[in-house]
């Protein structure tokens, strides 16, 4: 069953579990560096144009060095995720390890995206497998970029680059190697050179431990195999193996490299073990702790040897990787924040070396802080409010002071102080953006209620007005000092209810009374304001009119009139009559009917009373005859 890799570019073999973005480019990025089959030129020079590129993402680095850190650190930076304090990348493989563990990036499991570090070599992980082997590509491997098959054992520990979710390794049957890579470009060379590198060199003192790399000219090794004290055995085995000295003399290391078509190679080096001991690098430090622009001071007076005295000093305080020769006392300044892992190197008299290292943390330097105090947060329309920055709560002096007050986004004053109107109701937003000596800035904002400015209402009304006549009313003396009038509500006939509209409208009323007259006006911003005034309406009096008959005869019956009464603004309602002149209206109607028994002169009276009640009298005199 073929081996199946975690993060492939093909849809049907993407992971069910989800995958950092980061380390899902890391991976592209690199296969796509493998895929341009950068070598170096010569070969094993270290050197090439590609190699160059990739040490553009390392501060400090030194064209023609090993370059496997360059590599990883170009793709990750490439990837968005930066490797090394303040993102500057890291050419030595053993800071990059000290930065993983002080940043806590240092994991034992791999995933693809990841690191994969040896003791002076590190590459990229590739594909995971369950039965614990990984491919991986890596920069300076065989002198190229290549992709390598190794099992999880073989290496030091894992960088976790990328952050999130990582995918699971997929389960295999049986380990199978990936296909042999590709044979390099015509015309570079293919014949088997192997390299041996070692750390911390080929020179040290009894006791002391280094660690041996195996690297070859075609990428193509299978096999690593090692004569570490000149026995002539090749009894140990590995891309890296570490041997410790315990006897002084000079050793032949000897590494002996099978590729796939069973071909050897084989390189020497001589070791020297001297009999006097290492010296002793004690690195003291001004603190631990820092923060951007302040000066780091290492010192390196406790260091010594014990058989001998300390010739030089060498320092990397900025934890890059390079060493510069320096005095007891070194100091550095630190620009960038992030964990440093700074070194001292001493070198005693008789050539033998040891280093130190000492965690460092370089907190950036504290923010601005922007603040606003107003007088108040809610204000009435075309009305000042001031507000100022509170720079007592930054802990840094702040240089500028911009302000947005209309809230366009535009920073349009300057200064600690500001005061703002504003014409018309609503949420507003006042910003402020401030700024420190190096450039760094902050915004803060704070919402404004701006309440609208309630209008005038006024009204002009007849005091008297008669019944079924037109009355007039006039609104326009209404106002709003921060807008306009938007519309006029009345209510006319004194129910409750606004049904009329309109700044002057008019009225008949149908029934005398008084009526209490509303108007509620209400302005651009939708605030209200209502007015009253009272209006009486007069129901004019009714004239009362008899007509007599026109002969009145003893016991005849006599018709009296009272039709011809008359109600200018509404309808008589009720004829009431006193026919016999004793002051009681005991007869009704408009036409009624009297018989007088004896002679004599009569007062005839009527009174009259409209629809909504008013009343009249009149009264006539009436002569009874016998004929």
């Amino acid at each position: 069953m073929p081996i199946v890799p975690i993060a492939t570019a093909s849809a049907a073999s993407r992971p069910k579990a989800a995958r950092s973005a980061v380390a899902t480019r890391i991976v592209a990025l690199a296969r796509k560096e493998l895929g341009k089959g950068v070598r170096e030129i010569p070969d094993g020079s270290n050197r090439a144009p590609a190699i160059r590129r990739y040490e553009t993402a390392t501060r400090g680095a030194m064209f023609g060095a090993p370059w496997c850190a360059y590599f990883v650190s170009y793709i990750a930076r490439r990837a968005g995720a930066p490797i090394g304090p303040g993102g500057a990348g890291m050419g030595y493989v053993p800071y990059i390890r000290a930065w993983a563990k002080q940043t806590r990036r240092w994991t034992r499991t791999p995933h693809a995206g990841d690191l994969v570090t040896f003791p002076q070599h590190v590459g990229i992980v590739e594909n995971v497998y369950a039965n614990h082997t990984l491919t991986t590509i890596e920069g300076n491997a065989g002198n190229a970029v290549r992709r390598r098959w190794r099992r999880w054992s073989e290496a030091m520990g894992y960088v976790r680059v990328a952050r999130g979710p990582a995918a699971a390794p997929t389960p295999v049957s049986s380990p199978k190697a990936p296909a042999a890579p590709k044979p390099p470009k015509k015309g570079t060379p293919t014949r088997l050179v192997p390299r041996i590198t070692a750390y911390p060199g080929l020179r040290v003192a009894t006791g002391q431990t280094i660690s041996f790399t195996s690297n070859d000219s075609t990428g193509d090794i299978v096999r690593s195999a090692w004569d570490l004290d000149g026995n002539g055995r090749y009894d140990a085995s590995g891309d890296s193996v570490d041997k410790r000295y315990v006897k002084p003399g000079t050793y032949k290391i000897s590494l002996r490299v099978t590729d796939r078509a069973k071909h050897t190679a084989t390189t020497t080096a001589m070791v020297t073990v001297k009999s006097d001991h290492p010296p002793v690098a004690q690195l003291d430090v001004s603190a631990t702790t820092l923060t951007v622009g302040d000066t780091l001071t290492g010192d390196a007076s406790r260091s010594y040897d014990p058989e001998g005295r300390i010739t030089r000093y060498e320092w990397d305080l900025n934890g890059d990787g390079n060493y510069s020769a320096d005095g007891k006392k070194h100091s550095v300044t630190f620009d960038e924040p992030g964990d440093y892992n700074v070194g001292l190197r001493v070198t005693d008299d008789d050539g033998n070396q040891a280093e130190t290292h000492v965690a460092i943390h370089v907190n950036d330097l504290p923010a601005p802080v922007a603040r606003i105090a107003c007088d108040a947060t809610t204000i009435a329309a075309k009305k000042s409010l001031r507000c100022k920055a509170d720079t007592s709560a930054s802990p840094v002096k702040l240089t500028r002071l911009d302000w947005d007050t209309d809230g366009d986004g535009a920073y349009d004053r300057s200064g600690s102080e500001v005061r703002v109107t504003f014409a018309k109701a609503g949420a507003r937003t006042l910003r402020l953006r401030v700024a420190d000596g190096g450039g760094r800035v902050a915004e803060s904002s704070v919402a404004i209620a701006v309440t609208n400015n309630l209008p005038t209402a006024s009204l002009t009304a007849p005091s008297t007005v008669g019944l079924r006549a037109r009355a007039t009313f006039d609104g326009l003396r209404s106002s709003d000092t921060d807008g306009v009038i938007a519309s006029w509500e009345w209510d006319l006939d004194g129910d409750g209810t606004y049904e009329n509209a309109g700044p002057q409208p008019s009225f008949v009323y149908t029934a005398p009374g008084t009526y209490t007259v509303r108007l509620r006006v209400t302005d651009d911003d939708g605030g209200q304001a209502t007015t009253t005034a009272t209006v009486r309406v007069t129901d004019a009096a009714p004239t009362a009119r008899i007509t007599l008959p026109a002969h009145a005869a003893v016991n005849a019956d006599l018709t009296f009139d009272g039709t011809t009464s008359t109600d200018p603004d509404g309808t008589i309602a009720k004829y009431e009559w006193d026919l016999d002149g004793n002051g009681t209206y005991e007869t009704t109607g408009a036409n009624p009917v009297k018989r007088y028994t004896t002679t004599g002169t009569r007062t005839i009276r009527l009174r009259v009373t409209d629809d909504f009640g008013a009343t009249a009298t009149t009264s006539r005199s009436l002569t009874v005859t016998a004929t």
